[in-house]
């Protein structure tokens, strides 16, 4: 056989497991009996098994109550190829074919996105954009900093009158006054009183 299958258990319970189908072929399901026991509880005891046709991999559900899906869809018997992926109960399993070369062992090219981080020269480059970048934020919060302490100061600064309205600075060479203006009314039946004082 040129072929050497495993079963690489992407989600579930068992997450993480990795196990080789045997020329022979395996079974799987809930039950210790099987070549592979899940601890799923939503699998059968004796829920479908991995065989070879021509050193084709093959699975069968073995009359499960929730059935075996392949790639989304229900199958009693289905052909599988690197990159598969197999549902039983709640545990996805992607068939992986070990003969392939690194990167189309699991059904897919391999493409390099230039994200490893495992070539010593990366590490220094990548040190440095983290550096420019904390730099540029430091200098671009520092502006807004300032921006709005400006803005602060002038608010701050500017004296109010009426309502809401700020009153211009004095021009130079004028002193700022305070004016006080009161007036008061009384009357009776018989006369008005009005009361006014203004003082600069």
């Amino acid at each position: 056989m040129s072929t050497t299958y495993r079963l690489v258990v992407e989600s579930g319970v068992d997450q993480g497991r990795s196990y080789p189908v045997p020329a022979k072929g395996c079974g799987l399901g809930r039950s210790s009996q099987n070549d592979i026991a899940l601890m799923d509880e939503q699998l059968s005891r004796l829920h479908c098994r991995f065989h070879f046709r021509d050193d084709e991999l093959w699975v069968t559900d073995l009359a499960s109550a929730n059935g075996t899906l392949v790639d989304g869809v229900e199958q009693v018997e289905s052909k599988l190829e690197a990159g598969s992926r197999v549902t039983v109960g709640d545990t996805v399993l992607l068939v992986v074919d070990d003969s392939l070369p690194a990167g189309a062992a699991a059904g897919g090219a391999s493409i390099d996105l230039g994200l490893a981080a495992d070539s010593r020269e990366d590490e220094p480059q990548s040190d440095e954009r983290r550096i420019k970048r904390t730099l540029i934020w430091s200098v671009a919060s520092f502006v807004l900093l300032i921006v709005a302490a400006l803005i602060v100061r002038q608010l701050v600064e500017a004296p109010v009158t009426g309502r809401g309205q700020l009153h211009s600075p004095s021009p130079a060479g004028e002193t700022a006054t305070l004016q006080l203006h009161y007036e008061k009314l009384e009357g009776n039946a018989e006369n008005i009183f009005r009361y006014e004082l203004r003082q600069r």
